[in-house]
């Protein structure tokens, strides 16, 4: 079974922005599937509204198609609660890195 992953706002941010960085790699490694990122509805839209204030109208132009890519194809929904994620059951939540 792949490792299941939570991915913070701030790190999709910066992996769109940063693309050779750690945000970066971790985005790559989302899109060649190398995990299973798990989304709630309420982070999918979390994404969405962040990146396009964040961003200049073209720039998010830009990305948005990345994104859908990501969160349409690429993650897994699940309910919170007793019939979907649990804290426990999710190894690893990537909510920042920091880099030496």
């Amino acid at each position: 079974m792949p490792i299941r992953v939570v991915i913070d706002t701030n790190v999709v941010f910066e992996g769109l922005t940063r693309k050779g960085g750690a945000c970066g790699l971790i985005i790559d490694a989302w899109r060649a599937g190398l995990f299973t990122v798990c989304i709630l509805n309420a982070l999918a839209y979390e994404y969405d509204d962040v990146l396009s204030r964040q961003f200049s109208e073209r720039r998010w132009n830009s990305i948005k198609p990345l994104l859908t890519e990501l969160v349409g194809d690429r993650a897994k929904f699940v309910k919170s609660g007793s019939h979907g994620i649990r804290p426990h059951r999710i190894p690893v939540m990537i909510t920042s890195l920091t880099v030496p």
